[in-house]
C-alpha cells in the first residue's frame, strides 16, 4: 500500500508539475504576445511623433512662406486696388508737412508691369526735400523718371482772374516728381 501511495503522490506530483510548466509556458506565450503587441504600438507611437514632428515643421514653413510671400508683395503696387497706393502716397505728404496732390496714375498699356504716377508737393523747401526723401524710401519698387523742384510763383488765370491756387500758407516751392512703380501682375 506504501507503494501504491507513493505512486499516486508521484503522479499528483508529476501532474502539478506538468501543469505548473504548462501555466508557465502560456503565462510566457502571454508575455511574448503582450511584447511584440507593446513594441509594435510604440512604433506606431514613434511614427506618429515623427509624423506631428513633420507637420509642425510643415506648418512652420508655411508660416515662414506666407510672411516672406506678404513682404514681397507689399514691393508691388496692386493694380486692383490703386486707391491704397494713392492714400500711402496722401499720408506721405501729411507727415512731409506739404501738400501732395496725385496728378495722374496709369496702367501703361503696352507695360502693365508698371504703374506710371505723377505727383505735384507745395511746400516749404524743408518740407518738400522731407517728402521727396520719403517717396524715395517708400517699401515699393519703384523708378524715378523726373523729379522738377522750382521756386512757386502764383499766377494769375488767363481766362478767370479771380480764381486762386489754393497752396498751403508759406508755401514757396512746387516739385513735380513722375515714377514708375512695379506693379503685381
Amino acid at each position: 500500500m506504501k507503494k501504491t501511495k507513493t505512486t499516486i503522490v508521484l503522479t499528483i506530483s508529476l501532474i502539478i508539475a506538468l501543469l505548473a510548466i504548462s501555466i508557465f509556458v502560456f503565462l510566457m506565450q502571454i508575455i511574448k504576445n503582450k511584447n511584440t503587441n507593446i513594441q509594435s504600438v510604440y512604433a506606431t507611437l514613434e511614427q506618429k511623433t515623427l509624423e506631428k514632428s513633420q507637420i509642425d515643421t510643415i506648418k512652420k514653413n508655411n508660416d515662414y512662406i506666407k510672411q516672406s510671400q506678404d513682404k514681397i508683395n507689399s514691393y508691388f503696387v496692386d493694380t486692383t486696388d490703386i486707391s491704397i497706393f494713392i492714400n500711402y502716397l496722401e499720408d506721405i505728404g501729411s507727415q512731409g508737412g506739404v501738400k501732395l496732390t496725385v496728378d495722374n496714375v496709369e496702367v501703361p498699356k503696352t507695360d502693365e508691369k508698371f504703374v506710371s504716377v505723377s505727383v505735384s508737393l507745395f511746400g516749404s523747401f524743408s518740407n518738400v526735400m522731407r517728402t521727396v526723401r520719403m517717396i524715395e524710401h517708400i517699401p515699393y519698387k519703384i523708378h524715378f523718371n523726373n523729379i522738377y523742384i522750382n521756386k512757386y510763383i502764383p499766377s494769375q488765370n488767363q481766362s478767370d482772374p479771380t480764381k486762386k491756387v489754393a497752396v498751403p500758407a508759406g508755401s514757396s516751392w512746387e516739385v513735380q516728381i513722375t515714377f514708375d512703380a512695379l506693379s503685381s501682375i
